[in-house]
């Protein structure tokens, strides 16, 4: 079992920094989707976001793998997982999200994203074979699903398909996307990750922009101040920036500590939306946060030691190894 290097002064400015960059990506959204439609706001955000990783990487001296295979005509393994990885793990969920935050508060979608964690736990499960699942593991996967419950209500998972439930799980959705691209990457040929940021947001903007110009005809929006803000901080901050601070993070002190995140920013998305927002939360949305981290905390139990999936795989870009292991 490999040893984790101790975080430094440093690291925890870095994983700060990150919880306020992926925790505030839901209030962001919330301001943007005043004048943005969803598929609008992916495509800006991607573009953005992408820029910003490309520029780091060039600046860097890394350099773009080839796209057409050297021994057959075909596109590279490495391209096609580029491709997936683009709406799997961003263009998709980024969607989704957004379009289930016009009906949803944002402190409930910073839980609703809480599950990310447990539905990759379930799935490596069953596809990878060192990662079975545990008693702590168990238990705390059936937590957090009764906090989804609990956060749901009976009565809203019976009525999916009338108003906001189907809102929620549209994000649900996005959240489970999340995972199924933390299982995408695991199996993906290692490149340099501050590329591979660059290279897969700019392939989702390109996916995306069609659906923009035909969903949203965006040169018939007339923006509000505070939806441009929302939409500018979300692409450099939450897309960009997030992305050159997470790799550093896991340069600097590994996967396993970067996978606190996964417990810090919904509790910072809730209290983001509480005082910058004025959203008022009930009890039972309280409840249902403590469920969903408290079960992340059980399934993780050992977690700071253990070289489980969900310290490797958090992000959407990297490799295989701990050193590359990703709203």
């Amino acid at each position: 079992m490999s040893t984790l290097p101790h975080p430094k002064p440093y690291d925890w400015a870095l994983l700060a920094a990150l919880t306020i960059f992926w925790g505030s990506s839901y209030a962001l959204t919330k301001l943007s989707l005043e004048s943005f439609p969803p598929m609008t706001m992916v495509f800006v955000r991607l573009f953005i976001g992408g820029i910003i990783a490309l520029a780091w990487a060039f600046a860097l001296g890394r350099k773009v793998p080839p796209l057409r295979s050297a021994i057959s005509a075909g596109i590279t393994k490495e391209w096609l997982f580029f491709i997936a990885m683009a709406i799997v793990g961003n263009m998709a969920p980024f969607f989704l999200i957004s379009w289930g935050q016009r009906e949803v508060p944002s402190s409930l979608a910073g839980i609703l994203v809480a599950i990310m964690p447990l539905a990759t736990l379930a799935a490596a499960h069953v596809l990878i074979t060192h990662e079975r699942i545990t008693l702590p593991r168990l238990a705390g996967y059936f937590m957090g699903f009764g906090g989804i419950v609990v956060l749901l209500g009976v009565d809203a998972i019976l009525g999916i398909g009338n108003g906001a439930p189907l809102h929620q799980f549209a994000i649900l959705a996005g959240a489970l996307l999340y995972s199924a691209n933390s299982l995408l990457v695991r199996f993906a040929p290692h490149q340099d990750p501050f590329m591979s940021a660059g290279i897969v947001s700019i392939v989702g903007a390109v996916i995306a922009l069609p659906f923009a110009l035909y969903l949203d005809q965006p040169w018939n929006i007339i923006p509000t101040g505070n939806a441009v803000f929302g939409l500018t901080m979300l692409s450099i901050m939450s897309t960009g920036l997030a992305g050159i601070v997470y790799y550093a993070l896991i340069k600097s002190a590994g996967p396993t500590f970067m996978s606190l995140t996964n417990y810090l920013a919904p509790l910072f998305a809730v209290a983001l939306g509480i005082f910058i927002l004025a959203e008022r939360p009930t009890l039972t949305a309280y409840a249902a946060l403590g469920l969903i981290l408290g079960g992340v905390a059980i399934s993780q139990y050992k977690g700071l030691n253990y070289r489980g999936l969900n310290a490797k795989s958090r992000s959407p870009l990297s490799g295989k190894t701990p050193p590359a292991p990703k709203e």
